[in-house]
């Protein structure tokens, strides 16, 4: 089933696919199954986690990263969103480095993360 969405609920939900996002809506889907919840509030606590989310990005990640890959594997622009896959990847952090083989960054524009109060950038 394909939605029409916004794109200020895109920019939101992209903590849905991290691993808390994903655990919660296996949870959800379990308990309606179940009967547990309706699926209007399982809307709803998605909605809430959704900007909970972005608000804690906003709030408490403050620290900035630089990161160098070898290669940008592929990328896609879609509803404001930019999504980029690396490969080969340094970070560069503070007082250490981290390497990775593959780094996807799911990336709103400036006037897209004003209106949805998200950062500019998400690493998974």
């Amino acid at each position: 089933m394909v939605e029409n969405k916004s794109s200020d609920q895109t920019a939101f939900e992209i903590y849905r696919s991290t691993t808390v996002g994903t655990t919660l809506q296996e949870t959800l889907d379990e308990m309606l199954e179940g009967g547990q919840i309706t699926p209007g509030l399982r809307s709803k606590i998605l909605e809430q986690f959704d900007k909970s989310a972005a608000a804690v990005m906003e709030q408490q990640v403050l620290d900035e990263h630089k990161f160098k890959a070898r290669k940008l594997a592929s990328y896609r622009f879609s509803d404001d969103v930019w999504t980029l896959r690396f490969k080969d990847v340094n970070f560069q952090m503070q007082d250490k480095e981290v390497q990775a083989d593959k780094v996807l960054v799911i990336a709103c524009s400036d006037n897209q993360a004003k209106r949805s109060r998200s950062r500019r950038f998400s690493l998974q």
